[in-house]
């Protein structure tokens, strides 16, 4: 919709709005999956990507569109509040998965 020629968005890892289009997809996949859709959530200066309800459960979702691991909000939301459940979306893949 936007007009970008594809290999812009998938050959540059520094394009300037994979967070955003990747954010976007990952919302796209959580729409009609729950009861109440995924919402954006700030808190203290901090935000979390998206905050979804699971019955009586809040869970905490951060989407990563490139390799950077730093997620400040994320860690201490998860940290402060230990939900049982924390969502993280990203490219890396985890040691042990292939």
């Amino acid at each position: 919709m936007a007009g970008i020629d594809n290999s812009a968005i998938l050959l540059n890892s520094s394009y300037q709005f994979k967070g955003a289009l990747t954010e976007n997809y990952i919302l796209q996949q959580f729409h009609g999956q729950f009861e109440v859709e995924p919402h954006y959530f700030s808190y203290k200066n901090q935000e979390l990507d998206f905050v979804l309800q699971n019955g009586m459960e809040i869970v905490p979702v951060e989407v990563k569109g490139g390799e950077d691991k730093l997620a400040p909000s994320f860690k201490k939301y998860v940290q402060e509040k230990e939900p049982k459940t924390a969502l993280r979306f990203s490219i890396k893949i985890p040691a042990g998965f292939s």
